[in-house]
């Protein structure tokens, strides 16, 4: 625990730059709001702010795109996504509102300015509509006989790949959605792989996906998913804090 804690205090350097780039989200969004404004135009306001933040964070590392479909070898094509990370050294045959090969997706993200129990709902579908059916890999290694990759490496790639995330510029995060998220995969077990690694709304509130490793005060976290409130003077950071 006390190595942990350790760990985790570096981190807090960066909490008064983090907590500032979410305020600036949320400044940009209220000063580009009028009355009577269409919900697409609020829409693309959202996806230009959070697109301009994680491309500040994670160009080095990734391609940012807005919207877009993936898609399939088989021809399955994803709902309509509204931000796309790319590995950097994937072929680009489209940019923005492109189609994207699912075997060069590495995160996917719905943006939304009101996250609404509605809207997560919808948000969960879009996400979970990501094809991942016979994903083409390839491995150099020809003495294990074979190019195709072993099935536990397929596993650990849906388990992982891609990093699927929810973020509301405003919106209300608590356990009840925690329960509908629960009841969604104790309908169905397969879905725990295709459901949201990451639910977010700015400056409110989180929902994290369980893993073997989440702790919360010490204890491992009972369910699929759990919640953290980081509202007021709590922010992201101190929310990560908790798990440590």
């Amino acid at each position: 625990m006390g190595m942990q804690r350790a760990a985790y205090a570096p981190i807090m350097f960066f909490n008064d730059y983090l907590t500032a780039a979410a305020d600036i989200i949320d400044a940009k969004f209220r000063g580009n709001r009028w009355q009577g404004q269409n919900s697409a135009d609020i829409g693309e306001v959202c996806e230009t702010f959070v697109n301009e933040f994680l491309s500040q964070f994670l160009s080095n590392q990734f391609s940012v795109f807005r919207g877009g479909n993936i898609v399939s070898v088989a021809g399955k094509k994803s709902a309509q996504m509204d931000i796309v990370l790319c590995a950097k050294n994937c072929p680009v045959l489209f940019t923005n509102k492109g189609l994207y090969p699912i075997e060069a997706v590495l995160g996917a993200f719905a943006v939304t300015s009101n996250l609404t129990r509605t809207k997560l709902d919808s948000s969960v579908g879009c996400l979970a509509s990501i094809p991942d059916e016979n994903p083409r890999f390839y491995y150099i290694a020809p003495w294990r006989g074979t190019l195709e990759p072993d099935a536990e490496v397929m596993r650990a790639w849906r388990r992982r790949v891609p990093y699927r995330c929810i973020f509301g510029i405003d919106g209300v995060l608590d356990d009840d959605s925690v329960i509908g998220l629960n009841q969604t995969v104790a309908e169905n077990k397969c879905a725990l792989e295709k459901m949201p690694d990451v639910i977010v709304v700015n400056r409110r509130g989180m929902i994290l996906k369980n893993r073997s490793d989440l702790l919360v005060d010490g204890k491992p976290v009972e369910g699929y998913f759990h919640f953290t409130d980081v509202s007021g003077k709590a922010t992201i950071l101190d929310a990560v804090g908790a798990y440590c």
